[in-house]
Order: structure tokens, then C-alpha cells, then sequence
């Protein structure tokens, strides 16, 4: 299958994973408007619910998102599917209400001084990371904001592991530090809003 061509059957089935998770959705957040002011949240929701389904169909690697969307391909439509979507997008809202606070008009706090680094990792490692953290994630209860979430997770590993070029240390770390994320209790993911939107229309998640 040429590059092209799996680009658009992934595009695709992420098209199809999306349209469903909505109509799943609806139900709970009835005042969210997913193809207008909200409609982030509802990538960021279809995006973890992929995630959710390469971790338990054990997908992992370069090719694990175009073995996902075969595999979405092959069950879209049938009864088993639709009601594990279902599943999965009540445990989503519930979690979105428990992790997600809405931050309104805050301007951004000025960074603190931090020793500098440089990104030695490639691209390849960075995927690799980035899928480990986000399967610890899920393995521990955390399907909300799961890709916002490990690349923070991996920048703050980076930071702390400093000049030592060592991709398994550095994994170590990030596991260490995504126990620790899934151990606080509360909003662990902050999102800066309009405000006058939610006054204007009385959206909320």
C-alpha cells in the first residue's frame, strides 16, 4: 500500500471512529457544540479513543495506527463495536469531568527559568515514548487527554534525566512520572477558554 493510500484509509476510518464517538457523546454532554466552539474536545476525545483501542488490541510500533484503522474498518457496524464506543464514551465524560478544568481568558503565566536541553531523542524514539507513557496512562485510568498528557509527561523526563543520552533511562523516568500524574486526585489537565462563549451559549463539557 503506497503512502498516499494509507494516509487516506486512515483519514478515513478516523472520519468514521469520529462520527460515532459523537452520536455517543451527544447523549451525555448535551450542550456541548462538537462541530462548532467544542469541536477540539472532540478531536482530543476521538484521538483517545484510538489510543484506547490500540492498548487493548496491542498495537504498537510504526505501522500500529494503520493496523487500527483496518481494524476499525473491519468492525465499524457491527453491534460489539458500537457498544464498546458507547462504553468508552461514558467512561471518557465522566473522566473529563474529574481531569479537565476550564480556565477562562487566564493569560499565561510567565515561565520559570528552567536549565536548558537539547531534544537528543529521534523521531522514531520520541514514538516510541510517547506510546509506552500513553499505554501506562490508559492501563491506569486515564483515557482523557492521553497524547496532551505523555508529551508533557516526556518534555518533564527530558528536563529531568538533563544531559544523560540514555533512551532507556529516560523511559524509566517517564514511567516514574506518569504514576505520579495518575496518583493526583483532581484536574491534572488545564484548558484556557473564551469565556464569553460559555456565557453567550451555556456550554459545558
Amino acid at each position: 500500500m503506497s503512502e498516499i493510500k494509507k494516509e487516506t484509509f486512515q483519514v478515513f476510518a478516523a472520519v468514521e471512529l469520529e462520527t460515532l464517538l459523537q452520536r455517543a457523546l451527544e447523549s451525555r454532554c448535551l450542550l456541548m457544540d462538537w462541530q462548532g466552539a467544542d469541536r477540539k474536545v472532540l478531536e482530543i476525545a476521538t484521538q483517545d479513543l484510538t489510543n484506547w483501542l490500540k492498548y487493548y488490541w496491542n498495537l504498537v510500533g510504526e505501522e500500529s495506527n494503520l493496523l487500527a484503522a483496518q481494524k476499525i474498518e473491519n468492525v465499524l457496524g457491527t453491534k460489539e463495536f458500537d457498544e464498546g464506543v458507547n462504553v468508552f464514551a461514558g467512561m471518557w465524560a465522566n473522566r473529563w469531568r474529574v481531569r479537565v478544568k476550564l480556565v477562562f481568558n487566564q493569560k499565561a503565566k510567565p515561565k520559570t527559568e528552567s536549565k536548558p536541553y537539547v531534544r537528543w531523542i529521534t523521531s522514531e524514539q520520541k514514538r516510541d515514548l510517547i506510546e509506552a507513557i500513553t499505554f501506562e496512562l490508559i492501563k491506569r485510568g486515564e483515557i482523557c487527554g492521553t497524547d496532551v498528557l505523555a508529551c508533557e509527561i516526556l518534555h518533564k523526563a527530558e528536563i529531568q534525566l538533563g544531559e544523560k543520552h540514555d533512551v532507556f533511562a529516560l523511559l524509566n523516568v517517564a514511567l516514574r512520572l506518569t504514576r505520579e500524574v495518575t496518583s493526583q486526585i483532581g484536574a491534572i489537565i488545564f484548558l484556557n477558554v473564551n469565556k464569553a462563549y460559555y456565557n453567550q451559549s451555556g456550554n459545558t463539557p
